[in-house]
Order: structure tokens, then C-alpha cells, then sequence
């Protein structure tokens, strides 16, 4: 249950935060990385909704006054907390959506109670390398994909030649971001498997606009040697 007492009203009550905004300064300020890019990640408000309802949050309550409510004040925070990232220099940011798979909402819940918290926070990105994250899903947000705000698009489901190049189709002027969950997991691949893979992605991809990296997060179990070794073969090639 929501407790409105106790939720935050404005950025300056939400300490994690303002603790992320000069950590991101230091780094930015840090003369190594001068002309150098540093993301800032950035949840969307269902995430700290979510959050804040121990991982409970389901679509019908987002139809009830109070959780819109509280998703409206998540959204002045959040697009606050852009604001003050974005007066940084160099400081771009990497903005992920809440889920939007057929377990969480419909199309048309998403639609009408997902993305507009969305577009609020992104309203005063441009298309200045930022980066929009995505679960699930990825057709579903086609119809809410603004390119004049990111660059750079990750989406989890969007795995295969069939997927990518739809959305790079679709979106002539940004570039993909993943594809390196795929060599990973469930099994890490093995350098024969890797060059196979990336051989295939490249006759069938314009790979200039595809970057190897992780869509989201990836588990612990992965040891960090085999994540630095698949790296290093992905450079080579």
C-alpha cells in the first residue's frame, strides 16, 4: 500500500539521487575523461513505483487515483533528475523504460497508462547519443519511438536479423545496442560459435549501426573473466 507521508515530494527528497548527480560530476570534471561520454541511468517512474510496492505493481492499479498520483509526482522527480544530469558536461543518459511485456500490460495499457509517464521524462532529451532501454516486447513501442530524442536503442527481446532490422528499418537514424546477452547466455558461447554468429549478423546487418554490448543487466553468475575474454574475441573480429 502507497504511503503518501512518506513519498517524496521534489528531487531534493530523494538523497540517492542527488548522491548520483555529483558522483556523475566528479567523473564528468575527471581529466582523463574529458572527451569522453558518461551515462546516466535513469529509471523510469513504474520502476520506483514498483519499488516501492516490494515488486507488486500490476496494471490495473495503475488505473486507481492514488498510484496516478504517485506516478505523476515520479515523473516531476524523474524529469528533474534529467534536467540536473543534462546541465553536466558530457553526461548523456541512459533512460529504462518499465517492462511492457503481455505479463505486465496489453498494447492498449501501455498506451494509455505506460507511455505517457515516459514521453514526460524524455520530453527534453534530443538526439544527442542518449540511450532508451526497453524490455520485452520490442514491436510495442514502435508507435511511441521518438528518434528526435535518442540515438542509441536497446531492446531485450530484440535478438534476431528478423527483429533488428525491422527497428533499424524503422528507425533509419539511431543505432542498436545489444546482442552481447546472446554470446553469453544461457551458455557462453565458444570462439568458433562467436565468429559464426557475428558472420552471420554482419551478412545480413549493417553492423555500423549496431553496437555489441548488453541490452540490460547481466547476471552475477556470469564470472568476470568470460565476460572479458568474450569481449576481447568480439574486438578482434
Amino acid at each position: 500500500m502507497l504511503d503518501d507521508k512518506k513519498s517524496p515530494k521534489e528531487l531534493n527528497d530523494c538523497p540517492q539521487l542527488l548522491i548520483n548527480i555529483e558522483a556523475h560530476k566528479r567523473v564528468s570534471e575527471h581529466f582523463s575523461n574529458e572527451n569522453k561520454l558518461c551515462f546516466a541511468t535513469v529509471y523510469s517512474p513504474l520502476y520506483h513505483l514498483n519499488s516501492m510496492l516490494a515488486g507488486t505493481l500490476t496494471a490495473a492499479e495503475l488505473e486507481r487515483a492514488p498510484y496516478k498520483k504517485m506516478l505523476s509526482l515520479l515523473s516531476d522527480i524523474t524529469a528533474q533528475y534529467i534536467e540536473a544530469l543534462l546541465l553536466i558536461k558530457n553526461v548523456r543518459i541512459y533512460y529504462c523504460s518499465f517492462h511492457a511485456c503481455g505479463a505486465f500490460c496489453s498494447y492498449q495499457q501501455f498506451k494509455t497508462l505506460v507511455a505517457p509517464y515516459d514521453e514526460q521524462c524524455i520530453a527534453q532529451l534530443t538526439h544527442q547519443n542518449h540511450l532508451l532501454h526497453y524490455h520485452c516486447s520490442s514491436s510495442i513501442y514502435f508507435d511511441y519511438l521518438d528518434s528526435n530524442r535518442f540515438s542509441l536503442l536497446s531492446i531485450d527481446d530484440c535478438h534476431d536479423v528478423v527483429s533488428i532490422k525491422a527497428l533499424l528499418t524503422s528507425f533509419p537514424d539511431i543505432t542498436f545496442v545489444g546482442l552481447l546477452d546472446k554470446l553469453l547466455l544461457p551458455r557462453p558461447l565458444k570462439t568458433e560459435e562467436i565468429e559464426q554468429f557475428l558472420l552471420y549478423f554482419r551478412r545480413n546487418l549493417d553492423l555500423n549501426r549496431v553496437i555489441i554490448a548488453p541490452s540490460c543487466t547481466l547476471p552475477v553468475s556470469i564470472k568476470n573473466n568470460t565476460l572479458l575474454i568474450t569481449c576481447s574475441i568480439v574486438k578482434e573480429l
